[in-house]
C-alpha cells in the first residue's frame, strides 16, 4: 500500500484489491465512454494515465473515497486539497501501486517502462530550460534564428 499527502497534511491510502479496481470499472468511464480497466496493465494504460491528469484524479477519488466519506470530505472538498506537487506525487505513489498490483511476471519490465518514462521527462524538461536560457527562445521570437540553429533544437 502507498499513501500521499494533500496540501493540507492528511494522508491518503492508495489500495488497489479487486474491491477497489471493480469500483474503478464501474465508475469511471474514459473519452469513448468505456470503463477504465485498471487489471489491464498494458502500456497503453500506463501512458493514458501519466499524460491525463484529469482521468487520474477521478480514478484517485474513487479510490480515497471510503476514507473521504469517513472524514467528511466531498470530491470538490477533496479536489480543492490537490495541486500540481501533490498530484505528482499521488501519480508515482499510484503507479506504485499499480505496478505492485500487476502479475510478478510483469512486475519487472512496467518498473522499467515507468523509469524509462520518468528518464525521457527528465531529459526533455532539461531541454526546455536550455532553450529557454541559451537564448534560442529569444531569436525565435524576433526572427533572427530557428530551432534547428542550436544544440538543443532536439526537443
Amino acid at each position: 500500500m502507498h499513501s500521499f499527502k494533500d496540501k493540507t497534511g492528511q494522508e491518503w491510502s492508495i489500495a488497489l484489491e479487486v474491491q477497489c479496481l471493480k469500483r474503478v470499472w464501474n465508475e469511471i468511464k474514459d473519452r469513448d465512454g468505456a470503463p477504465i480497466n485498471l487489471a489491464d496493465n498494458t502500456v497503453n494504460l500506463l501512458e493514458r494515465l501519466s499524460n491525463d491528469s484529469l482521468l487520474l484524479v477521478d480514478i484517485l477519488w474513487v479510490i480515497v473515497k471510503p476514507q473521504a466519506d469517513g472524514l467528511g470530505v466531498t470530491c470538490e472538498q477533496w479536489c480543492k486539497r490537490m495541486d500540481g506537487d501533490v498530484l505528482d506525487d499521488a501519480k508515482t505513489k499510484f503507479m506504485d501501486e499499480l505496478i505492485d498490483f500487476s502479475p510478478p511476471r510483469q512486475r519487472g519490465a512496467l518498473k522499467q517502462l515507468m523509469a524509462k518514462a520518468l528518464t525521457i521527462q527528465t531529459e526533455r524538461a532539461e531541454k526546455m530550460i536550455a532553450l529557454l536560457t541559451d537564448g534560442t527562445v529569444e531569436k525565435l521570437m524576433d526572427g533572427t534564428g530557428s530551432v534547428s540553429d542550436t544544440p538543443a533544437s532536439s526537443v
